[in-house]
């Protein structure tokens, strides 16, 4: 059971979001720039994130063309151009605010393996490119089939690669540290080891019921 000063200083909050990944820091951040004299706390069920913040295999991308071209099926041009545009914005935010060195990126460029499986997608390889333009004012997939050779693959398996110059990578363990630094700095708490079971709202207050003693 809490105290009452634990319960009047430590555990109230204006603001409380629920995980400690990018989302949640990213969205703490912004939050805290519009609002520098909230009270704001990030409870995480972890020492630190478990989710694909830091699982993910560090790939700073926006999109493959086989991805694209997949995405036809649901999206107009217009949608998967504001699609593209919102996630290469994100990665330029991302590098911005927590700095290139920070997050260890790399723009080393991404590359695609096609298969015979694959090669219809090919098909769409100018229309992306004339698609994307305005966003890059430069083609973004070209087809690189000498670096099968380079990169020690089976000509038998591969029929060519796609080269994209504007991916890179990026060290997620250090983009989070990076968050999570970012975030104490400007006054966010960090609660780590607490998971969200349920909340009960009451009125305008909203309680969070957790694991651990969080609550």
């Amino acid at each position: 059971m809490l105290s009452f000063w634990e319960r009047e200083s430590l555990s109230k909050y204006d603001y409380i979001i629920v995980g400690g990944g990018i989302v949640g820091c990213s969205t703490a951040y912004h939050l805290k720039k519009k609002k520098p004299k909230a009270e704001i706390a990030i409870i995480e069920r972890g020492v630190f994130p478990s989710g694909a913040s830091s699982k993910n295999a560090g790939f700073a991308c926006f999109g493959s063309l086989t991805e694209l071209v997949d995405d036809r099926k649901g999206l107009s041009n217009d949608e998967q151009l504001a699609l593209v545009e919102k996630r290469w914005k994100g990665l330029l935010a991302l590098r911005n605010i927590l700095g290139e060195k920070n997050i260890g990126f790399e723009e080393n460029g991404g590359f695609e393996v096609i298969r015979k499986a694959e090669l219809p997608a090919l098909e769409y390889l100018d229309h992306y490119n004339q698609l994307l333009r305005s966003i890059f004012n430069h083609d973004v997939y070209s087809l690189k089939p000498k670096l099968i050779n380079e990169f020690g693959f089976n000509k038998n398996d591969i029929e060519t690669i796609i080269s994209n110059p504007f991916e890179g990578q990026i060290d997620t363990g250090k983009m989070i540290k990076s968050w999570w630094s970012l975030c104490s700095e400007m006054g966010i708490k960090i609660i780590t080891g607490c998971e969200l079971v349920e909340f009960e709202e009451d009125h305008d207050d909203v309680k969070l019921i957790c694991h651990n003693g969080c609550n």
